[in-house]
């Protein structure tokens, strides 16, 4: 028996169908934000996000502290990557954005290449990953300035989704409204640069 036809007959044939058909599709529907509808209303503060130090570290080398590269991180779950900003050896730029290398504390012992590479593949996670909020930690161990930082996110195009917390607010929005604004991904930097960077 089909459900083409809704007499009085077949209706309590019908309709269980029906419903079930319409649950399956709410369901289906609800929104997922970093994996969980359970995050979705929750403020970003609020919640633990896994972070792994030294993200961009997985090559062959001793001073590796990951064993697989920053996208199948991701792909396992994590939402958080720990970067630390060091320049090139002898370098004396300080304002482009190739100025930032990641290195584990030297670029002799480990060199994973410019953090604009790294933030350009971020760019593209985020944007095959609509419903996920990213969030990135910087280490600045050459004191890099603010325009550097600034030249690396504009040049990946992470800048673009980057999340702008404002002056002396101290309440964070919900994964949801994050998602919804399209500004996902949230920096943390061990120097300040409020005035000159809001993000």
């Amino acid at each position: 028996m089909t459900c083409r036809c809704f007499n009085v007959q077949n209706l309590f044939y019908c309709l269980p169908r029906a419903l079930f058909a319409f649950s399956f599709v709410a369901v289906k529907a609800q929104q997922v934000c970093n994996g969980y509808s359970d995050y979705c209303n929750k403020p970003y503060n609020s919640l633990t996000h896994v972070l792994t130090h030294n993200a961009y570290g997985y090559v062959a080398n001793p001073a590796s502290n990951q064993q697989c590269p920053v996208t199948t991180q991701l792909a396992d779950g994590v939402r958080g990557l720990k970067l630390s900003a060091v320049r090139l050896n002898n370098s004396t730029s300080n304002a482009t954005a190739d100025s930032i290398h990641l290195c584990h504390t030297s670029c002799n012992i480990l060199n994973a290449g410019p953090a604009v590479d790294t933030l350009t593949t971020l760019t593209e996670w985020v944007k095959n990953n609509p419903n996920e909020v990213l969030t990135i930690m910087w280490n600045n161990l050459d004191s890099f300035s603010a325009q550097a930082f600034q030249a690396a996110y504009n040049a990946s195009g992470i800048l673009d989704y980057s999340y702008q917390q404002t002056s002396g607010n101290y309440s964070w929005p919900t994964l949801a409204e994050m998602i919804a604004s399209g500004k996902r991904v949230v920096n943390f930097a061990d120097s300040s640069y409020q005035s000159q960077l809001p993000w």
